[in-house]
This record gives C-alpha cells, sequence and structure tokens, in this order.
C-alpha cells in the first residue's frame, strides 16, 4: 500500500488599493463651536447609531465626528433558523490578519483626520467606547493627531500599545 504525502505551498498576500469609508457628524462646526469630539464606537454597532448616544453634546456647541469601523457584518442569528438577521455590525479588528486590521484603521482615521482639517484653535476630544478605546489608544500613539484629551469608556490600552512612543502624547 503505498502513502502518498502531498505538501502545497499557500502563501498570504497583502495588495494595497484606495478604499471608501464612511463616518457620521452631529451639530455644526463654527464660530460657535465651544468643542469637537472624535467618537469611536464599540465591537458590533454602527456608528449611524452611535453618534445619536451624543446628541446632547451637540445641543451644547460640541461638534461630533464618528468614523465607522471597516468591517461589517450580520449580527444576531435567528435562533430558529441560525440564519443572520438584518441587524449589521461593525468591528475595528478581530484577531484574523489583526495587524493587517490595526495597520488599515490608522491610516483610515489619520486620512480622516488630515480630510477634516479641524480648527487647532477649538479643543478636541477623543473618545473610544468599548473596542473603540483600544483602536484610538492606538490611533493616538502613532502620533498624527492632536488632541487635549482622551476618554476611555467601557475599554482600556491595549497590551500591545507602545507606550514608550505614545509617552509625551499621552
Amino acid at each position: 500500500m503505498a502513502i502518498f504525502i502531498y505538501f502545497s505551498f499557500m502563501q498570504s498576500h497583502d495588495l494595497s488599493f484606495e478604499f471608501k469609508a464612511r463616518y457620521y457628524t452631529l451639530g455644526e462646526l463654527n464660530s460657535s463651536t465651544k468643542s469637537i469630539w472624535i467618537a469611536l464606537h464599540g465591537y458590533g454597532q454602527l456608528a449611524a447609531y452611535f453618534i445619536k448616544k451624543f446628541d446632547a453634546l451637540s445641543n451644547s456647541n460640541i461638534y461630533l465626528i464618528a468614523p465607522e469601523a471597516l468591517a461589517r457584518f450580520y449580527v444576531d442569528p435567528l435562533q430558529s433558523t441560525g440564519r443572520a438577521s438584518d441587524r449589521v455590525g461593525a468591528s475595528w479588528m478581530t484577531k484574523e490578519n489583526r495587524l493587517v486590521d490595526i495597520e488599515n484603521y490608522i491610516s483610515y482615521l489619520n486620512a480622516l483626520y488630515q480630510h477634516l482639517d479641524l480648527p487647532p484653535t477649538i479643543p478636541l476630544t477623543v473618545f473610544g467606547f468599548s473596542q473603540g478605546a483600544a483602536t484610538i489608544s492606538r490611533w493616538i500613539a502613532d502620533g498624527k493627531i492632536k488632541l487635549n484629551r482622551m476618554i476611555l469608556w467601557s475599554g482600556m490600552f491595549p497590551p500591545d500599545m507602545d507606550f514608550v512612543s505614545a509617552k509625551e502624547i499621552l
């Protein structure tokens, strides 16, 4: 009896390309604006619903920006059929190809920050909820954003964060 051993040489590759991503704003950026907030949602949330939680701030002349995570998926499978429902959520990253996800969302957030061209005279707060807390921490550590305050809610600094490079920023 012959035994055949088959070896496959599969390789993973990365490709860079242009990508569109959405973000939402709430309030107005004008001469009455007292503060600007960039708020990052948690796992399974969408920015359109997350930003509504900050409505009271927009009534206080605070301009809000809510970027949406790049990976979307169906959530809450229906119990009877096991099929996914129509509800969609988003994630900043998972363990699969994690480092590339982190690189992508930092590039996205830096591009958004540059695109917004926020006035440096208005204080900037960055807010991260749950998975958004680790996301915003890594983004801050990248050093391309100038902020006045950072709030982590129901989340923490990620264990892989480079605190040496983030020391001056934090």
